[in-house]
Formats: C-alpha cells, structure tokens, sequence
C-alpha cells in the first residue's frame, strides 16, 4: 500500500506488513506520534543516546573477547529498540544476547555487522523522523 507523503510523512522509512524489509515499524511510529510531538522527540533523543552509548560498549566488549560484555549491552538494547519500532534491529540485538549468554564470541562475529550497520540505519530513520516534528 503506497502512502501519501501528506497523509504520513515518514512512510518512506517504516513498513505496515510483516515480511517487508524495515528500519522502523509503522505502528510503533504512530504509538509514539501519539504521544505528541514533543514527548516523541526527547523519546527519540534518549534512545539514540543511550542506542550510541550502547553499541560502543558491545563494540569495545567484542574487541576486547568478552562475549557476556556484548550480551548484556545488546540485551539493554533489546527491549528500547523495539519499543521505537526497530523491530529488526532489536531481533538482531536477542541474537547477541542469546550468544553472549552461552558466551559463543566466534559466532557473534556476523552478527556483530549486522548489529552496527542496522544502528546506523534507525539513528538515521528516527533523526528524520525527529526533525519533522521537531520546533
């Protein structure tokens, strides 16, 4: 279903239906739309501080071979991701944390990729979102 730009403006970076490749999920969006503009951007703000401060301590607990390290950063991650509609990038977060858990560092190498990349992509899709309805 293609979106009017006017009708929502921030369709080009979220996905209604499941199975469609995604950076932020639609519904999620709308939920914090609905908090008002605002709320949403000191929402948004917080996350991408703490999703930042986060992901440098996975990086620097891989680099430095400590598996439980990177689970326990992903695992903070995990929930707060979701909640702002990375839902792709929250599974990808479970991941870390399961292998972190059974302390599998050789495997998290891939996942470690995909983890940085998929950060880059919501901080981009959520500082857009944020400056439409930003003042």
């Amino acid at each position: 279903m293609t979106r009017n730009s006017k009708e929502f403006p921030y369709a080009q970076h979220v996905h209604a239906g499941p199975g469609a490749e995604s950076i932020l999920v639609e519904r999620s969006v709308q939920e914090l739309l609905n908090l008002g503009s605002d709320l949403l951007v000191e929402i948004v703000d917080l996350f991408l501080d703490d999703a930042a401060e986060r992901v440098q301590i996975a990086i620097g607990s891989f680099a430095a071979g400590d598996a439980h390290g990177v689970g326990r950063a992903a695992h903070a991650l995990k929930s707060s991701s979701a909640s702002m509609g990375a839902l792709t990038f929250s599974g990808i977060c479970g991941e870390l944390e399961r292998l972190g858990i059974d302390g599998s560092l050789t495997s998290m190498g891939p996942w470690m990729e995909q983890f940085q990349s998929m950060h880059v992509e919501v901080n981009q899709a959520l500082i857009a979102l944020r400056a439409i309805y930003q003042d």
